[in-house]
C-alpha cells in the first residue's frame, strides 16, 4: 500500500508512488501523485523528507477512494483515470475510454 501525505503549506494530499533516481545527477527522488487531479510530481528525497510533507494516517470506516489506474487520459493528459466497470473515467475532465 502506498503512503499518503499532506503538504503542510498547501494542504494538498498526495500518494507516494515510488522512489527513483534523477538521471542528471543521480540524486534520489520521490515520485508522487496529487489525489485532487492525478497530476504526477517529482521532488528530491531531501526536500520530500524535510518536514514539508506529513504522513496521513489511514482513517478506518471510510469508503475507499477510487483507484487511479496510472494511465494518462487521451483527452486532457492527466493521470487521473479510474476504472468504472469495463471503462476508465478521467477524474479531471470526465472523458471515458475503453467503453464498449
Amino acid at each position: 500500500m502506498n503512503k499518503t501525505y499532506r503538504h503542510k503549506k498547501t494542504g494538498g494530499s498526495y500518494v507516494e508512488l515510488m522512489r527513483g533516481t534523477i538521471e542528471a545527477d543521480l540524486s534520489p527522488c520521490v515520485i508522487y501523485c496529487a489525489l485532487k487531479d492525478g497530476s504526477i510530481w517529482v521532488r528530491p528525497v531531501q526536500e520530500f523528507d524535510d518536514g514539508r510533507f506529513e504522513p496521513i494516517e489511514a482513517q478506518p470506516a471510510k469508503p475507499a477512494a477510487p483507484q487511479i489506474s496510472g494511465d494518462a487520459c487521451r483527452h486532457c493528459g492527466n493521470f487521473a483515470l479510474v476504472r468504472t466497470g469495463t471503462c476508465q473515467t478521467c477524474q479531471a475532465c470526465g472523458e471515458t475510454s475503453g467503453c464498449s
